[in-house]
């Protein structure tokens, strides 16, 4: 995809969203199902974020997972397209967490074109997820703060995500994003490490698509944002 401007107008970014129908209720989130269906499919790179002799790719991950009242849900962009429709036409016939074992009994697919880019006035999200803001660096940094001082360093990484994740799908913003946010901090697991993340609501002057997530590892489903109806303040 090509470079395009972007002056308080919309782009449009392709998405496809695999929900698969298990036997019984799925058990875990977004990491354990990320785990599952690598494990299922080994030899597609573009759902684990390897390369062919296992190094990290680093890019806006083409396939997220996420797991909706326990039914496993993949959404894709990119290069993640066409491995999910492989994937949903080629479903595997379980899936293996741990010890347990889930019979996959079918798949829906839904396409959809999405609207991506600077809007003139502000847009309300709830983070649906833990938005893992902090890395190590400045997480010490937050930690040392005072609360007004932690908010406008939350402003300034939130800004840096919608700008790293247009970067990501070819779209550059030449207009000042803003945001105002209302969080709560909350312990978050990732790799079986406790981490800080952050849960409620913020308005920013971006839209984005149906379940985009913002932080690190989106790919496991942290930092999901939903939009809210109507305009009001986070």
């Amino acid at each position: 995809m090509g470079v395009k401007a972007v002056s308080s107008s919309l782009d449009c970014v392709h998405v496809k969203t695999v929900f698969l129908h298990l036997d019984r209720p799925f058990v875990g989130g977004g990491e354990a199902l990320r785990l599952a269906v690598t494990a299922a499919r080994p030899d597609r790179t573009e759902l684990h974020g390897h390369g062919p002799v296992g190094e990290p790719v680093y890019r806006l991950p083409p396939v997220r997972y996420l797991v909706r009242r326990h039914v496993p849900v993949l959404v894709g962009i990119g290069d993640g397209l066409p491995v999910l429709e492989e994937l949903f036409r080629n479903r595997p016939p379980v899936l293996r967490m741990g010890g347990a074992v889930y019979t996959v009994l079918g798949a829906d697919m839904e396409e959809s074109v999405e609207r991506f880019g600077a809007t003139v006035g502000p847009v309300s999200y709830r983070f649906a997820s833990p938005w893992l803001a902090l890395n190590q660096e400045n997480h010490t940094r937050y930690l040392g703060l005072d609360p007004l001082a932690r908010r406008d360093l939350l402003v300034r990484i939130l800004v840096g995500n919608l700008l790293s994740t247009a970067k990501g799908v070819g779209v550059f913003v030449n207009t000042r994003l803003r945001a105002e946010l209302r969080l709560r901090p909350v312990l978050a697991t990732l790799k079986g490490m406790g981490m800080l993340g952050f849960l409620g609501r913020a308005q920013f002057n971006f839209e984005l698509p149906r379940w985009w997530g913002l932080g690190k590892s989106v790919s496991r489903g942290f930092g999901i944002v939903e939009r809210l109806q109507g305009p009001g303040r986070p």
